[in-house]
């Protein structure tokens, strides 16, 4: 295995633990799954979620690849920003961000009011 392809396992691999630590349904998905490397379940609702470990990324880009790929599931991007500092080795530049279209996340907050809702009653 390649140096980058080994380091884009690592990642989504932790990714995947992660969501799992928390309690939520994921595996890293098929290695030939176009603009998808987790495949992550909560409740009813499915995630095709793009991982990427990079300086720089086109977010619009890689999210818009992802929605148009997955068309019946919400798109993500989770983005692991890296700095070369002297053209030495990458290393982390900031937390791990995950982007989710605004309108997704709108949706998400509506189902987790209306859970926290019917918990109240």
């Amino acid at each position: 295995m390649g140096k980058q392809k080994d380091k884009g396992t690592r990642r989504e691999t932790a990714v995947v633990r992660l969501f799992q630590s928390h309690g939520l349904e994921a595996e890293r998905a098929q290695n030939n799954a176009a603009a998808k490397d987790v495949n992550l379940r909560v409740r009813e609702l499915r995630f095709a979620v793009e991982v990427k470990d990079r300086q720089q990324l086109a977010l619009h880009k890689t999210l818009a690849t992802v929605s148009e790929n997955w068309k019946e599931e919400v798109p993500a991007v989770v983005w692991h920003k890296t700095e070369k500092p002297n053209g030495g080795r990458a290393r982390p530049a900031g937390p791990t961000l995950i982007a989710l279209r605004l309108d997704d996340f709108a949706m998400l907050m509506a189902r987790l009011g209306e859970k926290n809702e019917r918990l109240e009653e």
